[in-house]
């Protein structure tokens, strides 16, 4: 009786292979998700500031000592807008830019008491749970200082603390 050698792995041998895999990825997942959070959070913040940017070009030019009224003002091709902001920042008030939604963008008239002033905050689209897209919610106004909120679902505002850069 000839019996051929047999070649290949165990069924064992494949089981703890896959057993190896799945460990590999339990730990690797988690800190993908909580990077691409921390990433999602530093565009945010450099969507603010780019607003801020935009808006101190828009008071000391066109605006003559008056922020833009609106996003919209301020981005765009059309021959009303100046083009200082890309559309994605734009649109981010309905459609989530790097998982962040815009959300209130106000600007003030300056009279002969009071300086033009004007605000904007920025928050996860989605903001609970294993697919959450940032850690906080952001706020600046003309002061061109970042302000955050680490409470989770709570809104940023002017009293928030700073975030420190």
């Amino acid at each position: 009786m000839n019996l051929k050698k047999q070649k290949g792995f165990s069924l064992i041998e494949l089981l703890i292979v896959v057993a190896i895999i799945g460990i590999i990825a339990a730990i690797a997942v988690p800190n993908l998700m909580a990077a691409r959070r921390s990433a999602n959070d530093a565009s945010a913040q450099q969507t603010l500031r780019n607003i801020n940017s935009a808006n101190a070009t828009y008071e000391s030019g066109v605006g003559r000592g008056n922020f833009a009224n609106t996003l919209a003002a301020l981005g765009g091709t059309g021959s009303t807008d100046f083009g200082m902001i890309d559309d994605t920042v734009v649109n981010a008030t309905q459609t989530p830019k790097s998982g962040f939604i815009l959300q209130q963008y106000g600007a003030t008239v300056k009279n002969s008491t009071t300086a033009s002033t004007y605000s904007v905050r920025n928050h996860p689209s989605q903001s609970t749970g294993i697919a959450r897209t940032g850690n906080r919610s952001f706020f600046i106004n003309e002061t061109g200082v970042i302000r955050t909120s680490n409470a989770p679902n709570a809104q940023a505002t002017s009293t928030s603390e700073p975030i420190g850069n």
